[in-house]
């Protein structure tokens, strides 16, 4: 564990983006009821903090009116004033008013009138923007660093960097991964695939190394990337005539495109389908190569490759559905994403 504290570690000179506890907290904890903050592991570690926080004001506790407007439902509401024989009619806010003036709060016995949910006062909220602005402007330099490192094909440096970055986070990412032991292998060759990719002309035709580059520094900094400018705002900042031919004719062809609602005289959802599918392709390429390695290694268990569709409303796709292909059959297993909006994957076969 030390050796990789030495390699994967930064230090203080290396002006890593620090995000104040404080402002985490009050993020994390906005809105939790008071008796699940032993729920979230940041804020079990730190309840005195929270409490030190409610009691200099940046904090407080739901008011009974606020439980009655978000908590109960209509009907919740209009029994209760129906059990205390008051008028029933009106907008929800009438409801609550007249519950607010006419009974006493003791009284009350559904359990949700009693609930003390935490949220932010507006000096809490302040000073959430104020660290928030703060850290995304310390982040955005932090990532144009990164972006020039891949720029240069500086693949260590930048790897190194970022695990460092989630390593000192307050938040974890990535479910629990232990960063002080750097990027996964398939990480670190899906980033490389990206920067080193092979465009043809109908999918991009200007900005090559700088899109590659934007991609892969994407794809390193994804999780910890809360800066005001994303992706598609970044490529389309630096390339205003930024266009995609064939995901526009993609689009203007089945324009339900990824998820629905894509325009295909939009650039900005031109450029988000265009993202989606270069990195779900390098993706794909580097979780079959990871796949194929098994092979050679004395791993039991490992039988073949098997292409999983996740959409049954393509008729490409829900024809495969799940196809499995043995190692003696590897050369006849599809090049997938099929198309820009194809969301198939690979995975490994292993014996039951």
């Amino acid at each position: 564990m030390g050796f990789f504290k030495k390699i994967f570690k930064a230090s203080p000179s290396e002006n890593l983006p620090k995000e104040d506890l404080e402002a985490v907290i009050l993020y994390s904890v906005h809105k939790v009821l008071k008796d699940k903050i032993s729920t979230y592991p940041i804020l079990k570690r730190n309840e005195s903090l929270v409490i030190q926080l409610i009691s200099h004001g940046f904090l407080r506790f739901s008011t009974l009116q606020e439980n009655l407007n978000k908590e109960f439902l209509l009907p919740e509401l209009k029994e209760i004033l129906k059990e205390n024989d008051l008028k029933v009619s009106g907008k929800k806010d009438d409801l609550v008013e007249r519950i607010i003036s006419n009974i006493n709060p003791e009284k009350l016995q559904n359990p949700k009138s009693k609930l003390e949910r935490i949220l932010l006062t507006d000096k809490g909220r302040d000073f959430v923007i104020l660290e928030t602005d703060r850290f995304n402007k310390e982040l955005e330099k932090f990532y144009d660093r990164i972006y020039n490192l891949l720029f240069e094909k500086k693949f260590e440096e930048a790897f190194r960097l970022v695990s460092s970055l989630n390593d000192s986070s307050i938040k974890s990412f990535g479910f629990g991964k232990d960063w002080s032991q750097g990027f996964s292998e398939n990480e670190m060759n899906t980033t490389k695939l990206l920067r080193e990719f092979n465009f043809s002309e109908d999918i991009l035709n200007n900005g090559v190394e700088e899109i590659r580059s934007e991609l892969a520094t994407y794809n390193l900094l994804r999780f910890n990337y809360f800066g005001n400018f994303k992706i598609e705002d970044r490529i389309i900042q630096k390339f205003p005539d930024f266009e995609s031919k064939q995901i526009k004719e993609y689009l203007e062809d089945q324009p339900d495109g990824l998820a629905g609602g894509f325009d295909p005289t939009n650039q900005k959802d031109i450029v988000k389908l265009f993202i989606h599918y270069i990195q779900f392709t390098c993706h794909n390429e580097a979780q079959l190569q990871e796949i194929l390695s098994y092979r050679n290694k004395p791993r039991s268990g490992y039988k073949g490759v098997e292409v999983l569709s996740n959409r049954q409303d393509c008729l490409k796709c829900s024809k495969i559905g799940s196809k499995k292909y043995t190692w003696k059959e590897i050369h006849e297993i599809p090049k997938i994403p099929f198309y820009p909006g194809c969301t198939c994957n690979y995975l490994s076969i292993i014996e039951s």
